[in-house]
């Protein structure tokens, strides 16, 4: 910390890279890491999700104006924001124990549907032969049939992807997406025009006004050429910080690797992925990389 204060850059702690220190099994190392992610000193940044719905709820308002909540309940919303910007990185650092058990038990489900999700996409690389140095990046699709709002074109894949997950959050307001996007957008009112919203999402939405949901696409397009682990839905979580950040240092050669694949088609600029060695001579990665970026 010394090093980046001399040097004058900011470190940026992201909740998703403290989630899996939570999840660890080994107690000592984690709440020695969390007491280190958790300074007051450090950039705290806000969810994935907080951002994914704030760029997600930005590009309705643009398109369909009319879908806003009009009589909106938002306390509950303001107060999750509060709790995520001060409180809940007071109890990671100070109630670390049940924090973890907490964190577990609400993302347990949902890990593991993401992580079965990973497993099948390498499944259907593998079957369809795709590699990761020629993957394209400009991957498109059809719709399985008719569908009111298609044109019945093929279009971009990252599209389906944002267009099923955040139907699901309108569906689901107590989900982690949902809490960030319904009390904003009416559920009701999108889906008595489920074709505007499928129209919406095949042709008008812009990928530079969603970056992160073409960046959520894009890892998971880029991971399942690549051999994976428990790991890689958390690395689809951090990728989604790469915007804020002129470098991500990381020892995991997979995630620095598809870092460096996805940023020249990125419609936003992306932080460097910068991988140093594990272990102790980490330190020593993380030190010249800090002097660089001040240099």
């Amino acid at each position: 910390m010394l090093e980046a204060r001399r040097q004058k850059v900011d470190i940026a702690a992201c909740p998703a890279v403290v989630f899996e220190a939570l999840r660890g099994g080994n107690t000592e190392l984690r709440d020695r890491l969390i007491k280190t992610m958790t300074r007051s000193c450090w950039l705290r940044m806000m969810p994935d999700a907080y951002k994914e719905a704030d760029q997600v709820k930005s590009e309705i308002t643009r398109l369909q104006p009319g879908w806003l909540d009009t009589k909106p309940s938002r306390l509950l919303w303001y107060q999750l924001k509060a709790d995520w910007e001060n409180e809940w990185w007071y109890r990671a650092r100070n109630s670390t124990r049940e924090e973890a058990s907490h964190i577990i038990a609400l993302g347990k489900d949902r890990l593991h549907k993401a992580r079965a999700e990973a497993r099948d996409s390498r499944q259907r690389a593998r079957e369809q032969g795709t590699v990761f140095e020629k993957l394209s990046m400009e991957q498109k699709i059809r719709l399985e049939g008719p569908r009111s709002g298609w044109d019945g074109e093929l279009f971009d894949a990252w599209r389906l992807r944002g267009m099923n997950r955040w139907w699901e959050a309108l569906s689901h307001p107590d989900s982690a997406e949902g809490q960030w996007l319904s009390p904003w957008i009416s559920s009701d009112l999108v889906k008595q025009r489920d074709d505007l919203w499928v129209s919406m999402w095949t042709r008008e939405v812009e990928a530079t006004r969603v970056p992160l949901e073409w960046l959520r696409w894009a890892f998971q397009h880029v991971q399942a050429t690549r051999t994976g682990n428990d790991g890689t839905p958390v690395d689809n979580q951090i990728a989604t910080y790469l915007p804020e950040c002129d470098v991500f240092i990381t020892a995991d050669k997979v995630f620095a690797d598809c870092v460096e694949r996805v940023r020249p088609h990125a419609p936003v600029i992306l932080g460097r992925g910068v991988r140093v060695p594990s272990g102790h001579d980490a330190v020593e990665g993380l030190l010249e990389a800090i002097s660089d970026l001040g240099s």
